[in-house]
């Protein structure tokens, strides 16, 4: 059983590759890159491009109180760039019919 488990991950993992290349592929982009900039996408989506989380308005107070400075809310680095990129990277997946499908919730 794990054998054939370990076989198959493989398996799957080489057809991951193969579809981010393909991918990668069609925008003309290297694999490498499309990789990274899908990274991108779901940091940004997540809403932290690998940034710093800002307190809470309610925990502000908290801070001030502990004598801790605020650092005021910046917009995350690389967000702009990563957002256009992926909306260009999204209106091609569209054009090319290969925009995964969300699975339905149950």
């Amino acid at each position: 059983m794990a054998v054939s488990s370990a076989a198959a991950e493989r398996r799957r993992r080489g057809r991951v590759r193969e579809v981010i290349h393909k991918k990668a592929t069609v925008l003309g982009l290297s694999a490498k890159e499309y990789a990274r900039l899908s990274a991108m996408r779901s940091r940004a989506r997540a809403g932290h491009a690998g940034e710093p989380r800002v307190a809470k308005p309610g925990m502000q107070a908290v801070f001030k109180g502990m004598g801790g400075e605020l650092r005021k809310p910046q917009p995350p680095q690389g967000l702009q760039q990563a957002t256009e990129m992926h909306r260009k990277i999204g209106l091609l997946e569209r054009i090319f019919g290969q925009r995964r499908k969300a699975k339905p919730q149950a």
